[in-house]
């Protein structure tokens, strides 16, 4: 009797072919991480910058509205006054209240905060002395967080500094109308920017005379 001998034809995978088919899977599972890595980046870049920029054009839309609000609380005063670079003085006369306050806007460097806040004249007319402070604001507001003091930009291809900040613009000191220029420097502190947004805008008060 004959022995047949069957062959079987059917292979495995060899060592080579499964280091193969592993790089293949390696190399695709790369490709899936880079490219939703780059989604989820693209994303948190554009929901900063939409952040920031919401809180920029927030901060001017009130600042618009208390300068040109400002009125001269007495003949020695400007109706917005620089108190620094970091600080703003707003003198407003409020008709419905019959009242005079002083707005303040603070930029807190260390905290990264621009905060506003208030004091109402208590004495119905304002003192006559020059600058004068009311009493001492305790009810401030952040109305800025992720605020940068300075950061750079480009000008003409050259790196050019910018710094956070308030600065009278004005021609003459004997002008009621005062031009301020406010440099707004912001990040997301959360979801910060490789370069924080940079805005500036120039705001005119009104020719407003002192009260009588």
């Amino acid at each position: 009797m004959k022995e047949r001998l069957i062959y079987n034809n059917k292979k495995g995978f060899t060592l080579v072919e499964l280091i193969i088919v592993l790089a293949l899977i390696a190399i695709v599972l790369a490709g899936i991480y880079t490219f939703y890595f780059f989604i989820q980046s693209s994303y948190n870049k554009n929901d900063a910058r939409s952040y920031t920029n919401h809180q920029i054009n927030m901060v001017f839309t009130q600042l618009d509205r208390d300068i040109r609000s400002a009125s001269k609380p007495n003949k020695d005063t400007h109706a917005v006054r620089i108190v620094s670079s970091k600080e703003l003085d707003i003198y407003i006369y409020d008709a419905k209240e019959e009242n005079y306050i002083r707005v303040s806007y603070q930029f807190i460097p260390n905290s990264s905060i621009l905060q506003r806040g208030w004091i109402a004249c208590e004495t119905g007319i304002p003192p006559s002395t020059a600058n004068p402070p009311y009493d001492t604001i305790d009810n401030w507001e952040t109305i800025m967080d992720g605020a940068v003091e300075n950061t750079t930009i480009k000008d003409g291809g050259n790196e050019k500094e910018v710094t956070f900040g308030f600065e009278d613009i004005t021609g003459s000191s004997a002008n009621d109308r005062r031009e301020i220029k406010i440099t707004l420097i912001g990040n997301d502190m959360n979801k910060p920017l490789n370069k924080p947004i940079v805005a500036v805008k120039i705001l005119t008060s009104r020719s407003r005379g002192f009260p009588k």
